[in-house]
């Protein structure tokens, strides 16, 4: 498409700015419909130019409605009217404050015109190429947004981990008759491998373990079992990890239930341990036993809420 479109129908007599044009070489395009025209947003607009030139007469507020909705969707769109008339000062602040970029005053000034439209030319691409920047910018400032907002709460769970570890050290230091074996631990787990990991390794601390593998098993052994911490995995086969802690602490017999998230993925922590869920803790889940140390620091947490 060409940068300029000369917009009416033959009658609208508008071979003089044609011939401005041809005579410095810019290419225009010529569509006999009016700006104003349903016909003229069907056959031009499938790619926006960057001026549109269209005849104007006085009381014309058609084409200024016209003009305000080509500009209302692609703003960096220039249009430049065309008179044979001498316009009241009213229409004229109208035309230019509903985004009109010039006005031409038959009979055409050659030089004048051809300024006017290297310049509305110029400004629609540097329109264009400000609000391309523009979303551009937008999109890397959300993406820092997100990724401060994301720093601030790994800081603040860090410090709040830290206050716990304190408290945890504490009670194992002050706690005379503590027995592990009375701390009851549930693991809700969809794979063998990391069920039979969790319950040999906890067990080998002495805490009383369990395991389960749904959602379902988990809610039937809260009531029976009454485990004070549950460990699940994230991604479960009728419900995922976060729906399941809900479920455990809706019910106030078990809001003092430490659940603890385990998934394979860091970047859906922020998720698990945002506000609205019931989540305690969320810990990468371990591999092989090498690597258990972390999950049974953060399982000794539960401790505190016996």
């Amino acid at each position: 498409m060409s940068d300029v479109i000369i917009a009416g129908p033959d009658q609208a007599n508008l071979g003089d700015i044609m011939s401005v044009l041809d005579k410095n070489g810019e290419k225009y395009e010529r569509v006999d419909t009016e700006l104003v025209d349903p016909e003229f947003y069907e056959r031009t607009f499938d790619e926006y130019p960057a001026v549109i030139i269209s005849r104007f007469n006085e009381g014309d507020l058609a084409s200024v409605k016209a003009m305000q909705s080509i500009r209302q969707n692609s703003p960096f769109v220039q249009c430049v009217f065309v008179t044979e008339q001498d316009l009241s000062s009213s229409i004229l602040t109208l035309l230019f404050n509903e985004g009109a970029f010039g006005v031409l005053r038959e009979p055409i000034n050659e030089n004048r015109c051809w300024r006017l439209v290297k310049q509305a030319i110029k400004r629609s691409k540097w329109d264009l190429d400000s609000m391309v920047c523009n979303a551009e910018l937008k999109k890397v400032n959300e993406k820092l947004r997100k990724r401060i907002e994301q720093a601030e709460n790994r800081v603040a769970r860090s410090q709040i981990l830290m206050d716990r570890f304190e408290r945890l050290v504490n009670f194992l230091l002050t706690e005379k008759h503590f027995k592990p074996s009375s701390v009851r631990v549930l693991i809700v787990s969809h794979t063998l491998y990391q069920r039979n990991l969790a319950e040999e390794e906890l067990g080998a601390i002495g805490f009383t373990v369990k395991s389960t593998d749904t959602a379902k098993g988990t809610l039937e052994l809260v009531k029976s079992y009454r485990p004070h911490i549950i460990i699940s995995d994230l991604e479960l086969d009728d419900m995922n990890g976060v729906e399941l802690s809900k479920a455990v602490k809706e019910d106030t017999v078990n809001d003092h239930v430490f659940f603890i998230i385990t998934t394979a993925t860091p970047e859906k922590m922020d998720y698990i341990l945002s506000p609205d869920t019931m989540a305690d803790d969320c810990v990468i889940k371990p591999s092989d036993a090498h690597k258990y140390y972390s999950m049974t620091s953060r399982v000794a947490l539960g401790l505190l809420n016996i």
